[in-house]
């Protein structure tokens, strides 16, 4: 057990929460993303094809790694 602060994490479980971490941060990227571009189709200034691409990508975010290409 570390001494001072009284908690102990093990590694795996550390890692884990790391990788949780990342996804967490990715998928909050994807959705600013996804809603910017949404407001840049409503004003006419881009049309669906790269919604259709930030979809793709964020939906990728939610496969398994073995899954994921």
């Amino acid at each position: 057990m570390s001494s001072g602060s009284g908690l102990y994490i093990p590694a795996d479980t550390l890692a884990g929460l790391e990788k949780l971490a990342a996804v967490a941060d990715a998928l909050t990227a994807n959705v600013i993303q996804l809603n910017e571009e949404m407001e840049r189709i409503l004003d006419g200034k881009a049309d669906a094809d790269t919604l259709v691409t930030i979809l793709n990508q964020h939906a990728a975010l939610y496969k398994p790694p073995e899954q994921a290409q």
